[in-house]
């Protein structure tokens, strides 16, 4: 019994880190297709609010130069619980 109680805590404690997991793998996965189909606007929800019209308006300028088919996540470095680094292969 006592096993179980310490397993309990242990899960509850992990549940924050493990949303935060998922919100931040499904917030790469949207940038990372919005630039793949080059919906660069998508993307930019990703990017802190102050540099999307920057990112948006360069996107633009190499949309005609730059084409992705494909594109792999290679690692994911997280600085804290809001912001994190990811290296992509493409």
């Amino acid at each position: 019994m006592k096993w179980t109680g310490i397993v309990l805590v242990l899960a509850a404690a992990c549940a924050p880190r493990q949303q935060n997991t998922e919100t931040l793998a499904e917030s790469i996965r949207s940038f990372n297709e919005g630039v793949r189909w080059q919906r660069y606007e998508v993307a930019a929800v990703s990017i802190p609010p102050r540099e999307r019209s920057k990112f948006v308006e360069m996107m633009d300028e190499r949309a005609e130069d730059l084409k992705i088919t494909d594109y792999e996540i290679v690692r994911v470095d997280r600085r804290n619980d809001k912001e994190a680094r990811v290296h992509v292969k493409v």
